[in-house]
């Protein structure tokens, strides 16, 4: 029976990688590696820490391999007491005992798959699967005989959920002394019958993988000449790799003329582990190289202040938010008791690295600047498998807001244009993915013709002579019957300069929602189980539309889900439904066709929020699950007596709630906050 070298023995588990470089370099870590050979280092993660399971040689056996534990914290290493059998076997003689390569999920220290050369029956299968359960304080050991071969089956590696597994084998490749990568999927109570994944190869081996968080399957391949790792992104729901694999992109770490193995990530993707011989006895070691953080490895809190803001054309009062730049921001561990401050930078954010653990509570509040105003105390519930990065946002009240008599808060939207004149779609670059309707910024590559460019079937002979004669396609576009008021001159000159006002817009949007849930008024509503009204208006022309213009979209339900158009003297309404293709003219409403064309806009507007603040705000997300929380699309059509210039073509969000029982003490402003969930752990239950 073949037995395969393996130039590092193990698959980690850990955070998301890093793409920038260290100005330390790669280093060996010293304080894990010994004078004989140390194979892999795995990550295990439980209430105290961060811990490495190393697989090093036993002293008194050269071909023996056991587990070691250090633990892990800030670049410092401590040995711990290793573990004893059923993991690591005693020596007997005549027999080397093979026990590492050792992998844990991130989100779980309970369950682990690690390699081992044990007996099966009295046969020797040589590396075997083996899981590992943590019941009662102690681990029990069975064989994953439905993974295991009578081949070499080695390298595992689980994915951070628990959810995958891949691993190596020379299982197909014996016979030419090649490994490859296999991958098996948990069905919630056994693992799937393991499938090639197609990155392997019959020419070269592959071996030691590594599942990370930043979508990426990294490995060891000698497709160089001698093992170098490299990477490919795989789908975390199937297993599959996806795309051209690649050498990894940090400086350093592939060396020629060296081998180079098991890849991992610790310390939430700051610090990337590795093997390779690349010492002066040739032996392999354990390296590491530093990685800073990166946007994707962190937690974005957005500090805003929210205050009340005269109107001085209309009088009225409206909510404003602002960006609270280069304050101190609190961050309580609640599980660790620490207490941490920053400082928000000239954009009024703050990015903590994301947490180690399954599911930690942090609770966030920042320093007011003035006695008038009050900071939220939110407190977060986070994990450290967040599918994107995490972004909060943290306000700073002025108290007027939170002493205001009702719960309503207006957020208008002031000079800028929403919307091409005589159209109904929100006219935005960022976001265009999120509509319902068609861009007009993207039509122009309605006119693109994809075809195969035809081939002559026969060469020139004796006879004749050959001549391909060919005219490309071409889509020759022609207005649509009724669509003559949409200002297709404007779009094309205007429109990017307009969607760049719009996207900007939607981003301030976005955070007035997120402050305006957050609102005491709101929570308390939201406690009592009040629903929450978001009113979205849309504001039209300041002009009638031509008597020939008709309303050519798609018939419309007048309530989609949580989002629903307000009907109010709307004669053209059919039931449920607003009648689409050219069948309802513009002038059937009031004000010149300005009212349905206003109603258009604030519905089109409100169903893209609803969904940008469902994806993005998990409090709107939570609302919306329970039932709590409705989305009114008004339209109202602007006269040039009673409405600023600023709002034409604009739109406008409130929110309010019926105004619960006060409970605010005299002389006292209640604290506002809120707990925020998210992102939560899914880790499978092995």
């Amino acid at each position: 029976m073949l037995s395969v070298q393996l130039i590092a023995l193990l698959a980690l588990c850990a955070p998301i990688a890093a793409m920038a470089q260290s100005s330390r370099g790669v280093e060996p870590l010293r304080s894990v590696n010994t004078t004989g050979d140390d194979r892999a280092a795995c990550v295990r993660i439980d209430s105290t820490g961060t811990e490495l399971w190393v697989t090093s040689q036993i002293p008194s056996q050269p071909q023996g391999r056991m587990l070691k534990i250090y633990r892990f914290d800030a670049g410092q290493v401590t040995e711990l007491p290793a573990p004893t059998e059923p993991i690591n076997l005693r020596p007997q003689p005549g027999y080397s005992a093979r026990n590492g390569c050792a992998t844990f999920p991130l989100c779980s220290p309970d369950y682990g798959i690690f390699v081992s050369n044990r007996l099966v029956g009295g046969k020797d299968f040589d590396n075997d699967l083996y899981q590992m359960r943590w019941i009662n304080g102690t681990w029990q050991v069975q064989r994953l005989d439905s993974l295991s071969s009578e081949w070499w089956d080695d390298t595992p590696a689980l994915s951070p959920d628990g959810r995958l597994l891949y691993f190596a084998s020379n299982r197909n490749g014996h016979e030419r002394g090649t490994t490859d990568i296999f991958v098996s999927r948990w069905l919630d109570t056994a693992w799937s019958k393991p499938v090639l994944v197609t990155i392997s190869t019959e020419q070269w081996s592959e071996q030691s993988p590594f599942a990370a968080t930043d979508g990426y399957l990294y490995y060891a391949t000698n497709r160089s000449g001698d093992f170098d790792i490299w990477r490919v992104a795989y789908d975390p729901t199937t297993g599959a790799t996806v795309g051209r694999p690649e050498p990894v992109p940090f400086e350093g770490v592939n060396q020629r003329g060296t081998n180079e193995g098991h890849p991992a990530f610790a310390e939430r993707g700051t610090v990337f582990l590795f093997n390779s011989n690349r010492t002066p006895a040739r032996d392999y070691d354990i390296f590491m190289l530093a990685l800073p953080q990166t946007p994707n490895d962190s937690l974005t809190v957005r500090v805003i202040i929210r205050t009340r803001v005269i109107d001085w054309f209309t009088g009225t009062a409206e909510d404003s938010i602002a960006v609270y730049p280069n304050r101190p921001v609190q961050v309580r561990d609640l599980n660790r008791r620490t207490t941490r401050l920053l400082t928000t930078n000239a954009e009024g954010i703050v990015r903590l690295p994301l947490p180690e653990r399954m599911l930690e509570r942090w609770e966030l509040s920042a320093q007011p600047h003035s006695p008038r105003y009050v900071s939220s105390r939110d407190t977060l519930e986070l994990s450290n498998l967040c599918a994107e990065p995490p972004v909060h946002t943290l306000v700073v009240w002025d108290t007027a807001t939170i002493l205001a008599p009702e719960c309503v808060q207006d957020f208008p939207v002031k000079n800028v244009r929403f919307f091409v004149t005589g159209y109904w779609c929100p006219t935005t670059q960022r976001y265009t993915s999120w509509l319902s309707c068609t861009p007009l910024l993207s039509l122009d590559t309605c006119t693109a013709v994809w075809f195969e460019q035809p081939r002559l079937a026969c060469e020139d002979n004796e006879v004749f002579r050959y001549r391909l004669v060919f005219t490309p396609p071409r889509v020759e576009p022609f207005r649509r019957d009724g669509s003559a008021c949409i200002d297709m001159a404007e779009a094309r000159s205007k429109g990017p300069l307009f969607a760049q006002d719009v996207d900007a817009a939607i981003d301030r949007i976005m955070a007035s929602m997120a402050s305006a849930l957050q609102a005491p008024c709101v929570q308390r509503a939201i406690a009592d189980g009040k629903k929450v009204t978001v009113t979205v208006t849309g504001w039209t022309d300041p002009r009638p539309l031509d008597a020939s213009c008709l309303y050519t979209g798609p018939t419309i339900a007048t309530r989609n889900g949580i989002v629903q158009m307000d009907t109010k003297d709307s004669p053209y309404i059919v039931g449920d439904s607003l009648p689409g293709n050219g069948r309802v003219a513009f002038a059937r409403s009031k004000a010149g066709g300005n009212y349905l064309l206003s109603q258009l806009r604030a519905y089109y507007t409100a169903l893209l929020l609803d969904r940008l603040w469902e994806n993005q705000l998990p409090s709107y997300a939570q609302l919306k699950a329970r039932g709590q929380i409705e989305v009114i699309a008004v339209g109202k059509a602007i006269s040039q007596e009673n409405r600023d210039f600023s709002e034409r073509r604009s739109i406008e969000v409130r929110v309010s709630v019926p105004m619960p029982e006060r409970r605010i003490v005299s002389g006292q402003i209640p604290t506002p906050g809120s707990l925020i969930r998210l992102c939560q752990p899914n880790c499978a239950q092995h």
